[in-house]
């Protein structure tokens, strides 16, 4: 089995009712080299009582005020060691006790990210969500899709080399900075067809959609200025069937993982 460290940041405001399944969800992880950090924005709804019937098992918590989910977040890079990060935020979980360890054994050397699905939680329903899953994806990839970062494990080294998230944005910060570090610098992504997280659709992104869009938006124009209608018109002729058809061709034919190929070939076949 490989042993790299990894680390998981739970970020919650007043969220009791939520709290203790993401803690239980980590600590019931089978893989065992786990660093838990759980940043709270200075809860008064008993939150801290749940982190306090659980701290001797975290190993770091904090409560204060702070100035939004991303300066939440990056409080966590600041205290985490492991090589691999992972925001399991408040009301969020593992689709299993396995999950961690299943993911990390797909690692392989120079991987800055490895990543899996998500399993968006409705009332009554669950829906599968793959979100990028080509290995060599660019900055159109980015346009009508993103990785979806409760299922993602970035290497610390992304931090350290292009900085922490970017607190100008209060929803979309976590795409911007996938979309600067994959597609723009191209760094090395491994996607693994695997159903990392539940990821509960009560949050600030899913209730705030148009805002989300926004500030997407206002991210593209800066940094791509005159090319962005271009590049919108690209990622819609990508939606095509027969272009994402061959988008899998060249995810089978990259792909040195047989367990992948196998994976890719049935989604062939099933229509995703």
């Amino acid at each position: 089995m490989k042993n790299i460290g990894v680390s998981i940041i739970t970020v919650v405001y007043n969220n009791i009712r939520g709290i203790e399944r993401t803690i239980q969800s980590v600590l019931n992880q089978s893989y065992n080299n786990i660093e838990y950090i759980i940043i709270d924005g200075g809860s008064t709804d008993g939150t801290l009582d749940v982190i306090k019937r659980y701290e001797n098992r975290i190993s770091y918590w904090i409560s204060e005020a702070d100035e939004g989910i991303y300066n939440a977040m990056n409080k966590g890079i600041l205290k985490a060691h492991g090589s691999f990060l992972n925001f399991m935020n408040s009301g969020d979980t593992f689709v299993t006790s396995t999950t961690i360890e299943r993911l990390i054994e797909r690692y392989e050397k120079g991987d800055k990210i490895i990543y899996g699905n998500i399993l968006k939680c409705y009332d009554r329903r669950k829906e599968r969500t793959f979100g990028i899953v080509s290995s060599h994806p660019d900055i159109i990839d980015f346009y009508k899709n993103m990785i979806n970062h409760q299922a993602a494990f970035i290497s610390r080294e992304l931090f350290e080399k292009y900085g922490l998230y970017d607190e100008k944005y209060k929803l979309a910060s976590d795409w911007f900075f996938f979309l600067k570090v994959v597609g723009i610098n191209q760094e090395k992504i491994r996607y693994c067809n695997i159903d990392v997280a539940n990821f509960m659709m009560d949050g600030i992104s899913s209730m705030m959609p148009l805002k989300y869009m926004e500030e997407q938006r206002e991210i593209r124009k800066a940094l791509f200025k005159g090319y962005d209608v271009l590049f919108c018109e690209l990622a819609e002729y990508r939606q095509s069937s027969i272009i994402r058809f061959l988008i899998k061709i060249r995810m089978y034919l990259g792909s040195r993982n047989v367990g992948d190929k196998i994976r890719f070939v049935r989604s062939i076949f099933e229509g995703r």
